[in-house]
């Protein structure tokens, strides 16, 4: 009997319907409720006798019954990281174009370059974009358009790494042509997305207007959210070195990770609280013209970053990651140097102290100290060679 019934399904729908909805029309004859529980409009897809003129209606009705999100496993081991992109497109196009008022506009297309390093073998990363909504645990993830790069997995394999196994020292290279403004329908790697990794992995990220090129960049490290803050005060503004005007552009950009987050800013530092703003998840604040000693705090842990340059310039910005106030040191390494005396490499020292302090430099060549002053005082001091 059950033959029959088959073998008159298969009669009756046969050149019919395109092959998934003959497939869960066959299933829901046969399986009546069952199927029903799971593909809800299922019924519809069998009912509606449509032939080839309305296959493609009936394919939206089959498709529009299928689960929004995707079964996976969760991850074998849980992340101990997480990380979201800073320094979003859109606001960077604007402050590059504030900063290159005289030349060539930053267009509405972006180069943006992401890089995640890994530090340890069987490091598996999840990559939540946040054009779909971000997962409600990266421990699991349910969104089709998540990646998980590292678990061994072939259908979606880290870039670079066919075999989806990442090693030790693996680089993940993400560059894509991001436009503006954004539309959150067309997925790209670019400001506010969110990472996770099971084990130490380290961050930067770069973008650049295609128009007019690298003359005009903004590139940082990225910072993961245990190294986040609730107290910041901003070494670096428009007040700093105002004579040959380096900064005379400054915006701080602020970021959070969790909704809900109360976000205070005093600008220009005089100890008023200016700006309120109140952010979620992934959300960005850009504030303009701060001043360095301007101070940020915020009721949840966010992350700051500085974009400065020379106003009038065509080529002149820089992007600083902004430590909270409560890790700041006394030892300090320069991350970059010169060998040529006419590329000076210039060190900023900021002082907020009520006293003067003494610097002490050592350098391959020799040694020396110098006194920033007290209250807010910044130090441009040049490296020797």
């Amino acid at each position: 009997m059950h033959k029959m019934v088959w073998l008159s399904l298969l009669r009756e729908l046969q050149g019919s319907l395109c092959p998934l909805c003959f497939m869960i029309s066959c299933l829901t004859k046969r399986y009546g409720n069952l199927m029903k529980n799971i593909f809800p409009c299922a019924s519809v897809c069998w009912e509606i006798p449509l032939r080839r003129a309305g296959l493609g209606f009936l394919c939206v009705l089959a498709l529009c019954c299928l689960p929004a999100t995707v079964a996976r496993a969760a991850l074998a081991q849980p992340v101990v990281q997480q990380f979201f992109v800073p320094l979003p497109e859109q606001d960077l196009q604007t402050s590059m174009n504030t900063i290159d008022s005289t030349g060539t506009k930053v267009g509405n297309t972006m180069k943006v370059t992401i890089a995640i390093v890994v530090g340890q073998t069987n490091t598996v990363i999840v990559y939540d974009q946040w054009e779909d909504g971000y997962e409600n645990d990266l421990n699991n993830p349910t969104q089709p358009g998540t990646k998980i790069w590292g678990d061994g997995n072939l259908n979606t394999p880290a870039p670079g790494y066919p075999n989806n196994i990442l090693p030790a020292g693996a680089v993940i290279l993400l560059t894509n042509i991001v436009t503006l403004p954004r539309n959150p329908s067309v997925t790209n790697y670019d400001g506010r997305d969110r990472i996770g990794a099971t084990k130490p992995v380290v961050m930067t990220r770069a973008a650049w207007g295609v128009t007019p090129g690298t003359v005009l960049v903004s590139a940082s490290e990225i910072y993961d959210t245990s190294h986040w803050g609730t107290n910041f005060l901003l070494p670096i503004g428009t007040n700093v070195n105002a004579a040959i005007q380096n900064f005379s552009y400054s915006a701080a950009y602020i970021m959070a990770s969790q909704n809900g987050t109360v976000v205070k800013i005093d600008y220009n530092g005089d100890g008023v609280f200016e700006l309120t703003n109140t952010l979620s998840m992934g959300q960005n604040a850009v504030v303009p013209n701060v001043r360095a000693g301007a101070k940020i705090i915020s009721s949840a842990p966010v992350q700051v970053h500085e974009v400065t340059g020379r106003i009038g310039s065509t080529y002149q910005s820089r992007s600083f990651a902004i430590r909270p106030f409560n890790v700041w040191n006394m030892s300090y390494h320069a991350a970059a140097g010169t060998t040529l005396a006419s590329e000076v490499h210039n060190i900023f020292v900021y002082n907020p102290y009520p006293t003067n302090i003494t610097v002490q430099y050592q350098t391959a060549a020799g040694s020396g100290s110098f006194v920033v002053t007290n209250n807010g005082s910044d130090y441009k001091f040049p490296m020797p060679l």
